[in-house]
């Protein structure tokens, strides 16, 4: 039973349609358990039915933003913080309604510009590739809201008052003690320490050496100056 797509995407699809103007329904097909989403092409005049089955729901990219947001949160994060809670949960809400998106723009495709020339060849085209471009469209948006709204405060991992590093973790910020990965950018000094760029823009100097980072038309260098301090 195509169970996700008759409660959460087929009703929802028909209602966001009717809203802009197409007249459509909803309704069981003969000889499958998934819903039919019917309309009449403006230039056709005959009734198409569109399948809605678990294959093309789009339920898929659910597993595949839930994967790749476990495996960040698992090399990022000790701790599941409020945060990061709701930035899953926003995640999944975006998957959900680009899957209803998805399935809007199909029927609008077939709806305005298929003809008794083209065949349904727009909507066809449309079922193939629009989803790919609305998946990597808001996935897109979604790493980008992720990177704004964990810097590195708050994605890195805390130090401990003793100033021990925790069991099983990787190499260190010098200022905040929070890891150094791939995800925030780092600047090793000349003195062979690495920090956080932000967090050595912030303080100015490196606290193992005390040389300031040189900055050049607004880019800070790849090391750190080898001016001593004063």
């Amino acid at each position: 039973m195509d169970l996700y797509s008759w409660v959460a995407l087929a009703p929802q699809t028909s209602r966001v349609l009717s809203v802009l103007g197409v007249a459509n329904s909803v309704h069981a097909v003969a000889g499958s358990t998934a819903p039919g989403l019917t309309f009449v092409p403006q230039h056709i005049q005959i009734q198409v039915t569109v399948v809605i089955t678990t294959a093309c729901s789009g339920i898929y990219s659910f597993g595949i933003f839930a994967s790749a947001f476990v495996a960040f949160v698992l090399t990022e994060f000790q701790t599941m913080s409020r945060r990061v809670w709701l930035l899953l949960g926003l995640g999944f809400l975006t998957a959900y309604v680009a899957n209803v998106l998805r399935m809007v723009v199909i029927v609008l495709v077939g709806y305005y510009t298929d003809t008794s020339a083209t065949d349904l060849q727009n909507m066809l085209l449309a079922h193939s590739y629009g989803g790919w471009l609305i998946f990597l469209g808001w996935i897109a948006l979604f790493w980008t809201a992720v990177f704004r709204l964990l810097p590195p405060g708050v994605s890195a991992h805390p130090a401990r008052e003793t100033g021990s590093a925790p069991r099983g973790t990787g190499a260190r910020c010098g200022i905040c003690a929070g890891i150094l990965t791939p995800v925030v950018p780092a600047l090793r000094c000349a003195c062979g320490a690495t920090h956080h760029r932000s967090c050595i823009l912030r303080t100015g100097r490196c606290p193992d050496c005390g040389r300031a980072p040189t900055v050049d038309a607004g880019r800070v260098t790849t090391e750190i100056s080898s001016r001593p301090s004063n």
